[in-house]
């Protein structure tokens, strides 16, 4: 079982409070024993280890405090271990206003997203994969005659690995409704293109990613202003990873049998967020 460890800084954590209240203090968190054996995996499975804190989560001891960003990294020469920056943000700061609808109700949707009308679209859409669906590498086999016209290849056996298109079922959320939100062009960029950190209905972490983020203005009498919001998640099935095979170049085409975390590898490209502190459903 994996062990977090708190603050482990050589140091006191690093703070930075100004006169108004406003800043951020940083601390390291580091989890051990992580069972997952390619890095995009082990930042997964170490966000979501039972004890490491989670966004908007308040600093323990110190409520004026929420976590408003981790920053996780595969530790060098310890492939079981994940460290994690932690940033804590003050409540009245700008940062956690937008994020969490603390105070003035910063990104905050009115009744906590219930007046957000939801809709779901399903189709099928073409990826390449080298796995069937049980995780077998695509492979064949042909022995080549004895008077094939490449003499090197007379009577010798050749496996082959290959990238097929396959069709996927492409799944797509989109809400729409009222937001209060003071800084609309900073809320759209830290919610479009990120992915879930958390399960958000009912799909693990780095299912869903969010592809569209519209707001559009509609009273600018109250502070913040109310605009309409309108999102879309899309989901897939193997999850938002970049997989990365390694290739043989003469056939310009993965490698046969190759091993998984090794000679194939998935990578998390996409800054992950906790989707349901703006969308609780």
């Amino acid at each position: 079982m994996a062990t977090v460890i708190i603050d482990m800084m050589s140091q006191p954590p690093t703070a930075s409070i100004q006169a108004d209240g406003q800043g951020e203090i940083k601390m390291l968190a580091q989890v051990r024993g992580l069972l997952s054996t390619d890095s995009g995996s082990l930042i997964i499975e170490a966000i979501n280890t039972p004890g490491v804190p989670q966004i908007g989560d308040a600093l323990t001891g110190a409520p004026g405090l929420f976590l408003g960003n981790l920053d996780p990294y595969v530790v060098d020469g310890t492939p079981d271990t994940v460290e994690i920056e932690l940033t804590y943000v003050t409540a009245n700061s700008r940062t956690a206003q937008y994020l969490f609808g603390i105070d003035a109700g910063f990104g905050s949707p009115s009744a906590q997203g219930r007046d957000f009308q939801l809709e779901f679209n399903g189709s099928l859409q073409q990826n390449v994969t080298s796995y069937d669906l049980f995780g077998n590498q695509f492979r064949v086999d042909h022995t080549w005659p004895l008077d094939d016209k490449v003499e090197e290849r007379q009577g010798q056996d050749e496996p082959q690995s290959r990238a097929q298109d396959v069709d996927d079922a492409d799944l797509t959320v989109s809400t729409s409704g009222p937001i209060r939100v003071a800084y609309p062009h900073i809320l759209a960029i830290s919610w479009l293109n990120h992915v879930n950190l958390n399960t958000w209905l009912g799909f693990p972490p780095n299912t869903w990613k969010c592809t569209q983020f519209d707001l559009v203005l509609q009273d600018l009498n109250p502070f913040p202003a109310i605009w309409n919001l309108s999102a879309s998640f899309q989901a897939t099935r193997n999850g938002w990873f970049l997989p990365v095979n390694f290739l043989d170049d003469t056939i310009n085409q993965p490698a046969v049998n190759l091993v998984p975390g090794v000679g194939s590898k998935l990578y998390q490209v996409y800054p992950a967020r906790d989707f349901g502190r703006l969308f609780p459903w």
